[in-house]
Order: C-alpha cells, then structure tokens, then sequence
C-alpha cells in the first residue's frame, strides 16, 4: 500500500473514535437531562396522586355523612307520617261520631251531612256562609275539607 493511503486510513479510523466519543458524551448528557426532568414529573406527578387521594377521602367522607343525615330524615318522616295516620284516623272517627249525633239541616234538605258541606264548598260557598246553612262549625267544615283532600292524595 501506498503510503498516503495508509496515513489516510489512520486519520479516518482517528476521526472514526473521536466521533464514536463525542457521540458517547453527547448521549450520557442527554441521558442525564432526560432523567433529571423525568425525576420532577414524577415528583410532581406523585403530588398530584396524593392531593387527589386526599381529596378522595374528603369527598367519600362527606357523602358518608350525607347518607348518614338522609337516613336520619328518612326514619323522622316516617315516624311523622305513622302520627298523621293515626290522627286522621282519629279525625275520621271523631267526624263520624259527630255525623251520628249531628241533626240533618232543613234548610237545604237536598244536601245530607259533610257531604253537603263539600259540595257548597266546590261550588263557591265561604266556609262562614256553609256554617250559616248547614249548623257546622268552621272548625269541621275546615276539617272535611282537609280530610277529602287527604283522601283524593291517598286514592
């Protein structure tokens, strides 16, 4: 080989390395940056998870408590309506009791009892002007009209 071509083949196999170590240096700092921002994503990222679980836990914690109050209203209205019942069927019974000892009004002979009170009351009648034709106090006819209006909501 010519001697020139042998110098050339040692200035391309020096260039050749000298590259290959740029190359390794280049790569170990790349390496380098990449896993110091890979290490504060991950910092912050860890952040992240723990503010949600916390704030999981905050949110479980009120609808527990929530679930706890619902519970509590739910038993207190049903306790309410038992009462209710029992007094409207006291009510039923008390009007009942009345209608037997009541007399008949004459003065409008088609109507018969509470149910005459009802229909004067449908039609327009004050509850001052029922009490003046039929004998009822305001207080029953008040209490008539209640008790149809529960029976309409039940039935």
């Amino acid at each position: 080989m010519n001697f020139l071509t042998y110098y050339q083949l040692i200035i391309d196999v020096v260039f050749f390395v000298t590259i290959l170590l740029l190359l390794h240096r280049l790569s170990g700092k790349i390496a380098k940056r990449r896993s110091a921002v890979d290490a504060s994503m991950m910092d912050e990222f860890k952040d992240v998870m723990t503010e949600s679980q916390t704030v999981t836990h905050q949110f479980v914690e009120a609808i527990e408590e929530n679930v706890q109050a619902l519970n509590r209203l739910s038993h207190q209205l049903d306790e309410k309506e038992k009462r209710l019942v029992t007094l409207l069927a006291q009510a039923d019974s008390a009007i009942k009791s009345m209608e037997a000892k009541k007399e008949k009004p004459e003065a409008i002979p088609q109507v018969e009892g509470y149910e005459g009170v009802v229909k004067m009351v449908q039609q327009g009648l004050s509850r001052e002007e029922v009490s003046r034709r039929t004998g009822f106090s305001e207080g029953e006819i008040s209490l008539v009209m209640e008790l149809v209006r529960v029976r309409k909501e039940k039935g």
